[in-house]
């Protein structure tokens, strides 16, 4: 049958699109890689296909049942602000942002706050004073709720905040190891560092590695 008659008729066209962000390799991540198997897996248990788009390609798409047929939308990990969210939300299109929150759409996200906190308390414990923090994107949600729950732990433990023991490395280990390599040759090392994701702490390790620096022994690394 055809198709676009078929969901003319039915009022709807059963697939899903999957928006992601326009960052480079981000598709290629093992975390994306995981959430599209399982965004697959449910959708065709439900006869749903799924359309994979980066977030740039449809800005400037005005989303009518014709121009952009589909019957809703798994938006990934948003950067704050998002005008194409701002249009979701405006126009009440079926919508479900993943690691990022709105008022007025479903959505699927932790407590990125708590566990920033969780993380950081654990290295404090482990008798760490000088924790580094590296982040993802300065635009990303969950970068910024793990640093706030950093920082809170810091506070928490009377241990000042310092801003040069914060950077950011795009949740991407190459540019982690680019970044804690720069880090390490402008002076001593930190006590441990609080990577935003696993491949940044990576990337970390590779760096501290390559400066003679023993893990954990002589720094510490959370992913």
């Amino acid at each position: 049958p055809n198709l676009i008659a078929r969901s003319l008729v039915r009022g709807k066209t059963e697939i899903l699109a999957i928006i992601i962000p326009a960052k480079h390799g981000f598709a290629n991540a093992d975390y994306f890689q995981k959430l599209i198997a399982g965004i697959t897996s449910a959708s065709v248990e439900h006869s749903y296909n799924v359309l994979i788009k980066q977030e740039t390609a449809i800005k400037n798409v005005r989303l009518s049942s014709t121009a952009f047929p589909v019957d809703g939308f798994i938006v990934v990990s948003p950067v704050l602000d998002s005008p194409f969210v701002k249009y979701l939300e405006v126009n009440k299109l079926n919508a479900v942002l993943v690691n990022s929150r709105s008022k007025y759409l479903s959505c699927v996200d932790l407590n990125s706050v708590s566990a920033g906190s969780s993380v950081t308390e654990h290295l404090i414990k482990c008798g760490h004073r000088k924790i580094a923090f590296v982040g993802g994107g300065r635009d990303n949600l969950n970068t910024r709720d793990r640093l706030n729950g950093y920082r809170l732990a810091l506070k928490k433990n009377k241990i000042p905040y310092d801003p040069s023991l914060v950077f950011y490395a795009g949740f991407d280990q190459k540019m982690a190891h680019h970044k804690m390599r720069e880090f390490l040759a402008s002076g001593p090392p930190p006590d441990a560092v609080f990577c935003a994701n696993d491949l940044m702490a990576m990337g970390v390790i590779c760096a501290a590695k390559e400066k003679g620096l023993r893990v954990p022994e002589d720094v510490a690394v959370v992913g």
